[in-house]
């Protein structure tokens, strides 16, 4: 769980610990809630991006469930990208629209998740799944399944390090905000997503993840 706020920056607070983000070219601005220095600014450029190791915390596997704010300014670019310079399991805003492709172990890619034009100038709490046990990977929009597919059952490509705004050697940039990425490694219900989409602006859980 990342908060990508002022507060705890591109820290991991869930009880993985993977390494923290490291920053290229990304501001602090207000986040989903008004609040100040709530979110990351990227600004749409080949330089503009956070890349976060992955010492194996973010390597799911199997099933998988991917949350985040995304405060969208341009139509293209990544959110959450296995792979620094390839495709792994990615979860991307194409042409404004929501967009992933859960990619094999193996390197083979699945049918994609695609549909579900987000708002410009303003925050979308969106998100992507896969199940394992069943094959079915869903897109999210506000809390609700926008669309799902079977895209059957295999293990995913989910090692490596993990670029979020900027893929190397795609000309596609994301520009905007993006605050609360959150990655779990079970497919969520819709009561769980719902459960989770104010995660990071709890203040009183922030204030106990500071002083364990």
């Amino acid at each position: 769980m990342y908060p990508l706020n002022g507060q705890f920056g591109t820290r991991d607070l869930s009880s993985n610990q993977n390494p923290p983000g490291v920053q290229y070219n990304v501001q602090l601005a207000p986040g989903p809630f008004g609040q100040p220095n709530g979110s990351y600014q990227f600004s749409g450029s080949s330089t503009s991006y956070i890349e976060f190791p992955n010492n194996g915390g973010l390597d799911t596997r199997y099933s998988m469930t991917l949350l985040a704010w995304v405060f969208l300014e341009n139509s293209d670019g990544p959110i959450f990208n296995y792979g620094v310079d390839f495709f792994g399991v990615h979860f991307w805003v194409v042409e404004e629209n929501l967009f992933c492709r859960f990619i094999t172990k193996s390197g083979l890619p699945s049918n994609t998740l695609y549909g579900g034009r987000l708002k410009r100038d303003a925050w979308n709490f969106v998100g992507a799944s896969y199940d394992y046990y069943s094959g079915f990977g869903k897109l999210w929009i506000e809390g609700k399944v926008y669309e799902e597919h079977n895209i059957r059952i295999h293990e995913l490509h989910t090692t490596g390090a993990v670029r979020m705004g900027v893929l190397t050697g795609d000309d596609r940039f994301l520009k905007g905000r993006i605050s609360c990425m959150q990655v779990y490694n079970k497919a969520l219900t819709e009561r769980e997503v719902h459960a989770v989409r104010g995660l990071c602006f709890q203040k009183g859980l922030f204030e106990a993840v500071s002083t364990n």
